[in-house]
């Protein structure tokens, strides 16, 4: 019998509480286990995917980030999603999403931008781009838990989080909100965790992000492909 994967999404960290949903979960080094943390009901109303492999949309995905001050707003934007590839089989699901890290977008300002994209924050020269690679998923209820390892400047990280997977024409869309620690991954630039006296420029340890990854079969990218060519060559 065929056998069928919620689709995994994107990022990711390591040992601290992720919040996703309004809800929080586990991480890889609390005692509870995804199986000890199933939702109520039996078994899972959410959307499945088929076996097979998955490409991201790029152009249709959307990743939004937003981050405060301790005492006042911060600021918000979005990063762009380079590629990824996700493969679902009976026996075996695995994938991975690259983030171009050099697309970090606020309409606050360059000044803004050109800090993020320094080494105070994520040191994009060094590191242009940040990846997730999906480990684990299982349905709870009307939820789908996804749990992969997230890297940001060299460092890697799990993270736990619920994702909605809705099913479109051609395509499957994930969708998450979820925060990050991000003095996890070092970036621990106006952190009160880490300096003294910061007052009001301490800036918050949270980074909160709306996720809606956009996932086609290759089998579909590869058709849409071909008849554009055939389009566009007047045939």
């Amino acid at each position: 019998m065929k056998h069928l994967f919620a689709l995994p999404v994107i990022f990711t960290i390591g040992s601290f509480i992720l919040v996703g949903c309004g809800s929080q979960v586990p991480t890889s080094n609390d005692t509870a286990s995804l199986e000890e943390t199933a939702m109520p009901g039996d078994e899972s109303t959410g959307v499945r995917v088929p076996d097979g492999s998955y490409t991201v949309d790029t152009e249709q995905s959307e990743l939004q980030w937003s981050a405060d001050r301790v005492l006042s707003k911060g600021h918000e934007g979005s990063v762009q999603l380079s590629g990824g590839l996700i493969d679902v089989s009976e026996d075996h699901f695995s994938g991975s999403i690259v983030v171009d890290m050099d697309t970090i977008h606020t309409d606050d300002g360059e000044r803004v931008i050109t800090h993020l994209k320094s080494a105070d924050f994520f040191d994009v020269i060094s590191h242009p781009e940040s990846t997730f690679t999906l480990k684990h998923l299982e349905y709870r209820g009307e939820e789908v838990y996804i749990a992969g390892d997230l890297t940001i400047l060299g460092e890697t990280r799990e993270i736990i989080f619920p994702v909605m997977v809705t099913e479109e024409e051609d395509r499957y869309l994930v969708t998450s909100v979820f925060m990050i620690d991000r003095t996890l991954w070092g970036v621990t630039y106006g952190s009160n965790s880490f300096f003294d006296n910061l007052g009001d420029k301490a800036i918050s340890n949270d980074i909160s992000f709306t996720l809606a990854l956009s996932l086609k079969s290759v089998e579909q990218r590869e058709d849409d492909v071909s008849s554009a060519e055939t389009t566009g060559s007047g045939e």
